[in-house]
């Protein structure tokens, strides 16, 4: 672990590290009235709701509509609510956006549309990520619905207001956490047990450099190691056990939805990489395939241990990066991971990603080496395994999102419907 800088104090009530930090900022975002002294009056009053209970509708953003998503959002219209985030001035309405849908004005399906956007003057260049910016969602002790407000990444503020900006149109209370956590890091099953890597607990340790540093307004973070984060999920989530399981290796989010999924009745899907395909790799590509292949493996048996019942679900075969120019950025050991937990559960329906054709982003292009026979049989398997569970899966193309390192989970965050 890293050196605890001396700024750090222990805080008994909850046993976790902390830095003293002002309260109440002004400012719309990050920080905002965010200190463990103040999230300690809400304690033991909510439990975090799992994914796969009932929900009334989807938090998405704009920038989903450009990355081949227009039927996947029309579906989800179909079915409830969809709370839209927009850049601040934006001059998109609910018009424009079925335009771009291709839905025909006056369409029904517009009335269940709703745009939110705030006047943050620093609006990021990427706001696709809405399970890791969006509020978490938990039941009160009063059955009343809350937004658990987790701090985002720091140079995202108008993501990280997100759920500021949703307090108008959903009209709950929402709960402020001084804790680093994006959604598609935890995972929470019937039971209330928790799981998250330990990713999440390096985003809220201090480095040599960052202890001393505050914010451009004067706020410093709080620091926690692990007990600190388990004592804020049991207190603040509800989560009656956590579990903190390794962080996958050559991956760039850290995130664990990008290999493992809860669906409900003590089933978790955990990825596997087909060794039968490593053939068509390299020896460099089939050495990391490998050390992720056991990577799962490992983490399979630690979910098992835990009591689950553990389902293999195929990751294909990890793509590497080929520079554009790679004189000037080499090839180095980047490459992303094509994911089939990192779906939406969505009331009976899963939306599952789909990869059909390599993308490339501003810097790389892809290949996909799997070939024909395997990629049929990872769509009949996955199909297999979420109908198993009850699901009827709708496929949501997904290389556009892929090639950014997040897919279908990472790009939507549900609002459960409290019965």
């Amino acid at each position: 672990m890293k050196q605890i800088s001396p700024y750090i104090m222990l805080i008994a009530v909850t046993g976790f590290f902390g830095c003293k930090s002002k309260v109440g900022s002004k400012v719309k975002g990050h920080y905002e009235n965010s200190a463990s002294q103040e999230t300690e009056k809400s304690a033991l009053q909510q439990k975090i709701i799992p994914e796969f209970a009932p929900s009334q509708g989807v938090i998405i953003a704009e920038d989903i509509l450009k990355l081949d998503t227009a039927n996947f959002v029309k579906d989800l219209l179909s079915k409830g609510k969809v709370w839209l985030l927009v850049r601040p001035k934006s001059q998109e309405t609910a018009q424009t956006i079925g335009a771009k849908l291709g839905l025909p004005a006056g369409s029904p399906l517009l009335s269940q549309l709703i745009l939110f956007s705030g006047p943050h003057p620093e609006p990021e260049n990427d706001i696709t990520w809405a399970r890791d910016w969006a509020p978490l969602f938990a039941k009160g002790t009063n059955n009343a619905l809350k937004m658990m407000d987790f701090n985002y990444y720091k140079k995202r503020p108008y993501s990280d207001s997100s759920a500021q900006l949703l307090e108008p149109a959903l009209k709950l209370q929402r709960i402020s956490i001084p804790l680093y956590l994006e959604g598609g890091n935890l995972m929470v099953d019937e039971k209330y047990h928790c799981a998250m890597s330990r990713s999440g607990v390096q985003k809220n340790q201090p480095d040599a450099k960052a202890a001393a540093i505050k914010d451009m307004r004067g706020y410093q973070d709080e620091f926690y190691d692990e007990k600190g984060i388990e004592n804020f999920l049991i207190r603040q989530m509800g989560c009656e056990k956590v579990h903190f399981l390794p962080t996958m290796p050559h991956e760039a989010t850290g995130h664990l939805d990008m290999w493992a999924k809860f669906m409900g009745n003590n089933i978790v899907f955990v990825s596997q990489i087909p060794m039968q395909g490593l053939a068509a790799l390299n020896a460099k590509e089939q050495k990391a395939a490998t050390e992720i292949a056991t990577f799962l493996d490992q983490g399979a048996a630690e979910f098992a241990k835990n009591g689950y019942n553990v389902q293999r679900i195929p990751m294909p075969l990890p793509s590497f990066k080929v520079p554009l120019d790679p004189e000037m950025y080499g090839l180095g050991d980047a490459f992303l991971l094509r994911t089939y937990t990192n779906s939406l559960l969505y009331n009976g329906t899963a939306y599952v990603p789909q990869y059909t054709t390599p993308a490339k982003d501003q810097d790389h292009m892809f290949s996909y080496k799997d070939g024909p026979a395997l990629e049929a049989q990872y769509t009949t398997q996955v199909a297999k395994l979420y109908e198993a569970s009850g699901y009827k899966v709708v496929w949501v193309p997904s290389d556009k999102l892929i090639v950014q390192y997040g897919a279908v989970h990472c790009s939507t965050m549900q609002v459960p419907l409290l019965q």
